[in-house]
């Protein structure tokens, strides 16, 4: 069974495959593993990952329809603060920074990439390699296996989120911080990657 991807989380690492979903996480002490059918038929993400440039976006789907509670959490609070703040603010009332695309996407990434590190986040996302390379050398995912893997893995998402920046810093050179820009971006890096 190949594996489509894993995540990981605060107290859990998580994969998908075709049909499954799995979820392990340590709680009390100990390690539980949930194994479940995956939740409905994708069909516009099955259509998406046909396309090339395209199916790029097909994970942005995934993400939302699968953490919609979570992603409403995030985007609302963002839409209505630039909504009622940012664009209503004098200068008396907030000092707002000029700030573009790029130095946003960059600082973006440092605070993305401090909380990996300084969360227990890091060890998870680890550990999700590990079991990502002892499930593709031979399927053995005892916890020895798994302590003897390296740490690192060529298809990480972290490698995605570098390629897409690469590719953004070189097309801000040319045009700018345009919205188009980003989503360009995204497409040609996932293709790299």
């Amino acid at each position: 069974m190949e594996i489509y991807g894993g995540r990981a989380g605060f107290n859990s690492v998580s994969f998908t495959s075709e049909k499954y979903e799995s979820l392990t996480r340590f709680k009390d002490s100990k390690i539980i593993t949930e194994i479940s059918l995956r939740k409905g038929n994708r069909g516009i993400t099955n259509i998406l990952l046909k396309i090339p440039f395209v199916r790029s976006f097909s994970l942005l789907i995934e993400i939302v329809i699968d953490y919609w509670k979570r992603f409403l959490i995030v985007v609302v609070p963002l839409f209505l603060f630039n909504l009622y703040v940012i664009k209503e603010s004098t200068s008396t009332s907030l000092f707002v920074f000029p700030i573009n695309t790029l130095e946003m996407l960059f600082i973006f990434l440092i605070l993305a990439g401090l909380m990996i590190k300084i969360t227990p986040i890091g060890k998870y996302h680890a550990a999700e390699h590990m079991v990502a390379n002892a499930y593709e050398m031979d399927s053995d995912l005892t916890l020895e296996m798994v302590k003897k893997q390296p740490r690192t893995h060529r298809d990480c998402g972290t490698n995605l989120v570098i390629s897409i920046f690469i590719c953004f810093c070189i097309l801000f050179l040319f045009f700018g911080g345009a919205k188009w820009v980003l989503l360009v971006s995204w497409s040609i890096g996932y293709e790299l990657w």
